[in-house]
């Protein structure tokens, strides 16, 4: 079934329309981050069964457990209380910087007109990107509560920077602080008051423009409709790129995207080869930033040697980390025995 292509030139419209107004907040998730060379979900579970299998040297079989972990942050935190404190080491070197030379599509999205960006990312990518192009951008992770109320407050200001917002923490955060496993998105999405206004906040009061998100976070997306239902009255204030199978009626998906969420999306067709499944949502960047009249990229930047100031946990949230960690590993092992079966 053809995208209806009247109704998906329309919203583009509005979102270039939007664009040029430079106040616009971007939300970015996996399928950005992929563009940089990063694993999607099922690529990090595999590569953190493989650091099990080498960590018990066979002795624990991390398949069993991916096979009976369908839930990929139950699958996480299972997989990750094997390793222990190593785990941290894992998330530094998994979502670390990787040495690889991003597609020219993260290039352009840095360089869209946006205020701010909000990510679900632990990966720095997009700063990395922004120090590639010299343009400043700062580094904010959601375990900071003192950044955060900084950046709630100032991100209006005409003269506060461009801030690159991790919601979801950081590589360099504790692995116990961050959205990886199951008890970090309850932690954060059902036990952290502070982080729910954060985000009702953004959602109510914010443009904000969804790029590389499936919609499939049922924490997040629960959380986005109730915000959306308290302020349904004020209309659609959002926008999302996203993909979408050639048999999916785009009018019947269109229509629940405005009425649960209050976006409007921006569809391209799944490609069915698997190694370009995604190339609508390069064209679909590279037309608005043409349309946008943005300068093209002479050369793909180099980002191999960027360096990015990466905050580091003040001293009470590693206490809350350890303490935080001590209450998992009690779950997992009561009596502390360091036998997991």
């Amino acid at each position: 079934m053809p995208i209806n292509n009247a109704s998906n030139l329309q919203a583009r419209g509005r979102l270039i329309e939007l664009l040029r107004t430079n106040r616009p907040l971007a939300v970015t998730g996996a399928g950005v981050s992929v563009w940089a060379g990063y694993p999607p979900w099922s690529g990090v579970i595999r590569d953190l069964g493989e650091a099990v299998r080498r960590q018990t040297r066979d002795e624990v079989n991390p398949e069993i457990v991916i096979r009976n972990n369908t839930n990929p942050l139950h699958c996480a935190q299972r997989l990750g209380t094997y390793l222990g404190p190593k785990f941290a080491d894992f998330i530094r070197s998994e979502f670390g910087p990787n040495g690889t030379t991003p597609h020219d599509v993260l290039f352009k999205i840095v360089s869209l007109p946006f205020r701010h960006f909000l990510s679900f990312n632990f990966e720095t990518s997009g700063e990395r990107a922004h120090v590639a192009l010299r343009r400043p951008c700062g580094c904010i992770s959601v375990t900071s509560r003192h950044d955060i109320v900084v950046f709630m407050r100032e991100l209006e200001t005409q003269d506060y920077g461009r801030q690159f917002v991790h919601l979801h923490g950081m590589f360099t955060d504790p692995p116990e602080l961050i959205a990886l496993t199951e008890e970090g998105f309850s932690r954060l999405y059902h036990k952290d008051p502070f982080f729910q206004n954060l985000l009702w906040l953004l959602v109510t009061s914010k443009r904000l423009v969804f790029l590389g998100l499936s919609f499939h976070d049922t924490d997040f997306t629960h959380l986005l409709r109730t915000a959306a239902r308290d302020v349904r009255d004020n209309g659609l204030a959002h926008f999302a790129i996203v993909g979408i199978e050639a048999n999916k009626d785009d009018d019947q998906v269109r229509y629940m995207f405005n009425d649960d969420y209050l976006v409007d999306p921006i569809f391209y067709e799944l490609d069915v080869d698997a190694a370009n499944r995604h190339r609508g949502f390069v064209e679909l960047i590279n037309g608005i930033s043409a349309e946008l009249a943005l300068a093209p990229l002479a050369t793909t930047p180099d980002m191999l040697q960027v360096n990015v100031n990466v905050p580091q946990p003040a001293p009470e949230d590693l206490r809350r980390a350890e303490q935080l960690g001590d209450a998992l590993l009690e779950r997992v092992d009561p009596g502390g025995d360091g036998v997991q079966g």
